[in-house]
């Protein structure tokens, strides 16, 4: 009976983790898709609603230069940039919603930022609908379980 229980909770575990990185890793083809779109940009904005309290800053991160790296999992993109504000999400208890509106700007930064990314929590600006969608949503691919699909950044 332990042992039941020991391995349904390592599923439990490595389900919820599963989540947290569900674009990290893609082909090669959509790695370059992705990186011609980011950098037409001039700044990324990475919110992770999926993670814990103390991960879920909203983070705007100015772009210096953006890459493919290939790693076991497939292709990724890294940013070499600089964290320029820090902004404190309200908290919004746990439950979805479409879109968060956050009072922009707040704590301003200089951070350097060199990371792959995520492309379900980084957030593009879509000119057309006025507000950040996600890269991942950018590009056409599927999000599963996430809270915050579009930022609004109020003034």
């Amino acid at each position: 009976m332990r042992n039941i229980l020991i391995v349904f909770s390592l599923v439990f575990v490595f389900s919820i983790s599963a989540q947290a990185d569900q674009y990290q890793c893609f082909t090669p083809d959509i790695a370059q898709q992705a990186k011609n779109l980011i950098e037409k940009k001039k700044f990324i904005v990475e919110f992770c609603s999926n993670c814990s309290a103390t991960d879920s800053n909203i983070k705007k991160i100015n772009i210096q230069k953006v890459s493919i790296k290939q790693e076991n999992c497939g292709s990724q993109i890294f940013i070499e940039g600089q964290i320029v504000r820090g902004i404190k999400p309200p908290v919004f208890g746990g439950d979805c919603t479409e879109k968060l509106e956050v009072n922009n700007p707040s704590q301003k930064l200089k951070l350097p930022f060199n990371e792959t990314l995520d492309l379900a929590y980084e957030y593009i600006w879509d000119e057309e609908n006025k507000q950040f969608i996600t890269i991942a949503e950018a590009l056409g691919l599927d999000i599963k379980n996430i809270c915050i699909k579009h930022l609004i950044l109020k003034k």
